[in-house]
């Protein structure tokens, strides 16, 4: 993906986030990859900890954007969206 020279390239929770971030190095903008299903049926502890590895693998370097791998679940009840959002503030760099 990263030699079609995409500026931005989104990868989905199965994807090694560690890899995508080096191989995508310099060259392109890593998107993802927090797990969709925990929108859905995660707890609080389990969506922290999943952005929180997110930020610790892939955004030291920069070159990150945090997101869902993939679409949020239309029946995701609002409040999940929520952890989502106050953990991507607790462990972003815009604390």
């Amino acid at each position: 993906m990263v030699k079609t020279g995409a500026s931005g390239i989104s990868v989905d929770a199965p994807t090694n986030l560690a890899k995508a971030v080096e191989v995508a190095k310099g060259k392109a903008v890593v998107i993802g990859n927090v797990n969709t299903s925990l929108f859905f049926s995660g707890s609080k502890d389990e969506m922290e900890r999943a952005v929180k590895d997110c930020i610790d693998i892939a955004a030291p370097n920069g070159g990150f954007i945090l997101a869902t791998g993939c679409e949020v679940p239309g029946i995701a009840p609002p409040e999940k969206v929520q952890w989502f959002m106050d953990a991507a503030r607790k462990f972003g760099r815009y604390q």
